[in-house]
């Protein structure tokens, strides 16, 4: 997925990550997580001109002092419906797979 450096908005560069080691389908979930997320921050760079990204994380923890506006208020709140269902996919996900072992790295 290509990296937009824009959306950062003044915050921290991210420090890194690991690639995980995932069966085809949960990558393409993960992957299609990863557009809506895309989404999201175009969501928000256009309804309230962004949030400098925070440096643990892309989502919205963190957000509070930002969300002064009524508009802002309602954008995230719409967003949130979206990250529910992407809770509930992790899930039902997990609950499949949740008598596998798991090889250590």
């Amino acid at each position: 997925m290509p990296s937009n450096q824009t959306f950062a908005a003044g915050g921290p560069p991210p420090i890194g990550a690991q690639k995980a080691n995932l069966d085809p389908v949960t990558r393409k979930i993960i992957e299609e997580f990863g557009y809506q997320e895309v989404g999201h921050l175009r969501a928000i760079i256009t309804a309230v001109g962004g949030i400098p990204r925070p440096l643990y994380d892309l989502r919205y923890v963190g957000t509070i002092p930002y969300l002064a506006t009524y508009s802002s208020r309602a954008l995230v709140a719409s967003l949130l419906g979206v990250e529910s269902g992407q809770d509930a996919v992790i899930r039902t996900l997990l609950y499949e797979k949740a008598d596998e072992k798991v090889m250590p790295l």
